[in-house]
């Protein structure tokens, strides 16, 4: 049965929903995959993460920023902003993203700053010798 009154503009906003809802499913999955790494995975060495600070790295082909909140703890969360995606990365003792002004906690990659209101994805990571390393 054909539909009624069916408009270029009914087709056009229907498929502007549908790429919406698609990008957000893309986004949301793009957080996530370093959360798998192996167990032992060497991320960086320690010394390139600078206490009170934090270094990005590229994880399997994911991006990764591990902070060292005080001397010989670390922590790491996929460097995906929660907002719209866009790389975060360390200063001034905060992880940023330059794209909208999130600010997130180094320690526990909370959201301090918004727009984001969701945390960053956690990757549990420990200090094993001079390196980082994935649980």
């Amino acid at each position: 049965m054909p539909a009624k009154n069916l408009t270029r503009r009914t087709v056009l906003s229907a498929g502007g929903v549908g790429l919406v809802a698609g990008v957000a499913l893309l986004s949301g999955c793009a957080a996530t995959p370093t959360a798998k790494a192996k167990s032992g995975t060497v991320v960086t060495k320690l010394s390139n993460v600078p206490v009170g600070g934090s270094f990005n790295v590229d994880l399997d082909g994911n991006g990764l920023v591990v902070s060292q909140p005080t001397a010989g703890v670390v922590t790491a969360f996929s460097s995906v902003c929660t907002h719209q995606g866009c790389k975060v990365g360390g200063r001034d003792g905060v992880l940023h993203c330059p794209c909208h002004g999130s600010e997130f906690s180094i320690s526990t990659g909370s959201p301090t700053t918004g727009p984001a209101t969701t945390a960053l994805t956690e990757v549990k990571v420990a200090i094993d010798g001079d390196n980082v390393v994935v649980l």
